[in-house]
Parts: structure tokens; C-alpha cells; sequence
């Protein structure tokens, strides 16, 4: 799924926010993009764009990658053009969702972070930010969200868990890094 501009909720690639990184500064950046991203590597499958209506594909524990299995470190010129094929999701309401407090994550359009997999369930998950800091809670997803491989609580299990840029985010069967602005920023000026 590539940036399309007339679609609001296609993401977008880090090079749009190149720009931006350069002229402003990290407040205002925030102020325009957000404070929170998602970013992930390349394009989704597109063999597993859900088609409508369908339920949410349960996904077996031998589908889902295991934690902590990434790729072996790139050398610089693989590491540019892998920066280049970044997609950013900016972690802020939209005003698709009917909720004014969180920023919504599944793959409907009514969430402000649409995530078009059939792993994903229609409400998956949800961000809160609280005091600049962000919390994420799972919304009773069919299969389940991931922060670095820990199971994050729905709101009926307990207490948000509260994220660090640089965390590893799974919804589903997606993988996610969680950033913020200020690292947002820097990855984009590394690319220009």
C-alpha cells in the first residue's frame, strides 16, 4: 500500500516529512505531524488486504513472527534505501473515529490508524496520550497487540502499557516501531 494523496488514511513515506524536518522546529513539527508515529517497512501484502465484509483471520502462533526476530544490521547504502521504503502512520485523532480521547487503531476507516490486514479487527486497538506520554491498551482484538513481545492489557484487564520511542509494536500480525516527533525528525534530515 503506497502513499495515495486523495486517500487520508494510506501512510505516508518518511521522505514527505523531509521538509518539514528541516525547516521546523521539533514543537512545531509536533504541533503539524503529531507527537507519535508508527513507522513500518514497506508495503503491506497485498494478498492480505481484507475484503469487505469478512471477518477477522485468526492467526495461529506459528504465523506470527517470533519476538525479537529482525533482520541482520544493513550496510549504509541497504540502511538508506530501507529508510527510504519507511512508512510513517502519525499517532493522532483524525476525526474519523467518533472517540475524542484516544486515537483508534484497526482496519476500518472510522480509525484514525487504518491498518488494511486481514489479521486486524475492525476496532484492534487504541492510544492514549496522557501528560506527553502515550499509552496503549488492545480494544479485545481477535489477535491481540504486542509491545516488545508483551501482551498489552484491554481496558477491562488492567492498566494501559506506556510506550518509548523506539518500542516494538505488534497489531495483529504487523509489526510497528513506535517514535516520536523529536526521532521522527532526525530520521527524516538523515534521509534529505
Amino acid at each position: 500500500m503506497t502513499a495515495d494523496l486523495d486517500d487520508p488514511t494510506a501512510p505516508l513515506p518518511l521522505s514527505r516529512f523531509a521538509a518539514d524536518a528541516r525547516a521546523l522546529g521539533e514543537s512545531d513539527f509536533g504541533a503539524r505531524h503529531g507527537n507519535a508515529f508508527l513507522l513500518h517497512q514497506g508495503d503491506f501484502d497485498p494478498t492480505r488486504r481484507p475484503i469487505r465484509p469478512q471477518q477477522t483471520m485468526i492467526m495461529g502462533r506459528s504465523e506470527l513472527p517470533p519476538p525479537g526476530s529482525e533482520p541482520a544490521p544493513a550496510r549504509a547504502s541497504e540502511a538508506a534505501r530501507a529508510m527510504g521504503s519507511l512508512r510513517v502512520y502519525p499517532v493522532k485523532h483524525t476525526g474519523r473515529s467518533p472517540f475524542p480521547r484516544i486515537v483508534t487503531v484497526g482496519r476500518t476507516k472510522n480509525n484514525d490508524v487504518v491498518l488494511q490486514d486481514v489479521s486486524i479487527s475492525k476496532f484492534h486497538a487504541f492510544f492514549k496520550e496522557e501528560e506527553g506520554q502515550f499509552l496503549l491498551s488492545d480494544g479485545e482484538s481477535r489477535n491481540g497487540t504486542f509491545v516488545e513481545g508483551e501482551r498489552a492489557p484491554t481496558a477491562k484487564q488492567g492498566k494501559p502499557m506506556l510506550l518509548r520511542s523506539g518500542n516494538r509494536i505488534k497489531f495483529g500480525a504487523l509489526e510497528f516501531r513506535f517514535v516520536t516527533a523529536k526521532e521522527l525528525v532526525a530520521l527524516a534530515r538523515q534521509l534529505s
